[in-house]
């Protein structure tokens, strides 16, 4: 595994599939707005728009790099394409589709519930700081409205929230694709190393460890990139995950003969 080029290849699609979901999540975003600014009723935020939004970028998401890693750690590993690999992949890995996004799926499903909640509270308090600031000012309630539908800071939620998301996915999707492989592995955390990367993940780049164990992230024990919750159960905190670009890659197991091993 070239670990440099994984990373850009991972860069490259995360970019391209948080771009393709920042005008939903915004929109999601503006619903709630609307919602309030019709209702004035701050405790029954429609939560749907979002859900189904965050449902689709993890289905998407999910599904391709999933077989993107499936394809990749065979592709390290050596093992030629069986035939019904062949016809999976000319057919656009319709064999795999499915199982992928269930698989994906069934991983956010509580994630999905607690995001939503978690981005819900924050156009809450949102809404009510903006309302403040409104009566201070001394605005209508149809200019404070106005003010929070033309805010930038919804369309910076918007990117930050498509960035994290998709990143979230796909480093569980690439779990999902590992395990179709059926091969022995080992993960390796990857960071881009730049001004911008967080003193934690600098530290941790480049950290080896077996199939289902943590890395030591500042002190989180995360099993990948974007995990909500350590092993051990804490609460992953934001400023580890919001805007994170690392990606995890796979180092394959061989044997004495130099054949990659399988999982019994």
């Amino acid at each position: 595994m070239d670990a440099t080029k994984l990373w850009r290849q991972y860069n490259a699609f995360r970019k391209r599939k948080a771009a393709e979901f920042v005008p939903a999540i915004y929109k999601a975003l503006q619903a709630q707005i609307k919602y309030y600014a019709a209702t004035q009723d701050l405790n029954n935020l429609p939560q749907q728009p979002m859900q189904e939004v965050l449902r689709e970028l993890y289905s998407v998401t999910g599904h391709q790099w999933a077989t993107f890693t499936f394809y990749n750690v065979l592709k390290d590993a050596g093992v030629k394409y069986q035939e019904p690999l062949i016809r999976i992949k000319r057919a656009g890995a319709i064999g795999l589709n499915e199982e992928f996004v269930n698989a994906i799926l069934e991983f956010f499903q509580t994630d999905l519930f607690n995001t939503v909640t978690n981005i819900t509270e924050t156009t809450r308090t949102f809404i009510r700081e903006q309302v403040e600031l409104g009566i201070q000012q001394q605005l209508s309630l149809d200019e404070i409205i106005n003010n929070m539908l033309s805010s930038e800071i919804n369309k910076t939620r918007a990117a930050l929230i498509a960035r994290t998301e998709t990143m979230k996915a796909a480093n569980a999707a690439e779990q999902v694709g590992t395990d179709k492989t059926n091969l022995q592995t080992r993960k390796e955390w990857i960071s881009v190393q730049d001004h911008r990367t967080r003193h934690d993940h600098i530290t941790v780049d480049g950290s080896i460890v077996p199939d289902g164990s943590p890395f030591n992230v500042g002190g989180y024990l995360m099993l990948r990139p974007g995990a909500n919750k350590t092993t051990d159960g804490q609460r992953v905190p934001a400023k580890e995950i919001c805007n994170c670009r690392c990606v995890i890659g796979r180092v394959v197991l061989r044997g004495r003969d130099g054949l990659p091993l399988r999982k019994s």
